[in-house]
């Protein structure tokens, strides 16, 4: 009785399923995709892409910066700063802009070792040059590989006395201590050369 009952639909299942292998392959063919153009970068986008390029020494200051900006922070100083962040943090490698607020927005450059966290702003009267361009905060990133052993061999092979000790602060062993009893200068080589004037 029940094979009475299903063998209409089990007769209709076949024929669908037969349907479907004599249907011409040509009519089963995906249409044809649509080519998408890329997104179209904003002034703002581009000019944090700029930054990094500035940061890596691969763009020169008077191409991105507006002239009022350029007449408070100097070329150099800008080169200056772009090589001691790479020294410190290896090579820029992206800018992630977030809070925009039409001209301005917050800006996030990460680095190899680091991450370097800030504002910038353009100036549409200017061809969207950089009116504004401040780092807030720096912070290293953990290098994997990265050992006391390592780190000790790295401020050996510096030029010059190189002292360091890094500890706990409960007063416990030193993670990593070079020449801890070697008194040196503080300051910087500019001071110390004011200081004896």
């Amino acid at each position: 009785m029940l094979r009475a009952q299903f063998a209409p639909n089990l007769a209709m299942l076949a024929l669908a399923t037969a349907s479907l292998w004599l249907t011409p392959i040509a009519a089963q063919e995906p249409a044809p995709a649509t080519a998408t153009a890329p997104a179209e970068r904003t002034p703002m986008e581009t000019r944090a892409d700029e930054v990094v390029a500035l940061l890596n020494g691969k763009a020169d200051p008077a191409d991105l910066f507006s002239k009022g900006f350029r007449a408070v922070v100097t070329d150099e100083q800008l080169k200056g700063l772009s090589a001691s962040l790479t020294a410190q943090f290896g090579a820029a490698r992206s800018a992630i802009l977030t809070k925009r607020d039409g001209t301005r927005s917050a800006l996030e450059v990460r680095f190899e070792r680091g991450v370097a966290t800030g504002t910038i702003a353009i100036n549409p009267a200017e061809e969207n040059r950089i009116s504004g361009l401040l780092f807030t905060k720096l912070d290293a990133l953990a290098v994997a590989g990265d050992t006391p052993a390592k780190i000790a061999a790295e401020l050996a092979a510096l030029p010059g006395a190189v002292n360091a000790w890094f500890a706990p602060l409960d007063g416990s062993t030193p993670l990593l201590s070079i020449n801890p009893d070697q008194p040196l200068a503080l300051g910087s080589a500019f001071k110390l050369y004011v200081l004896a004037a």
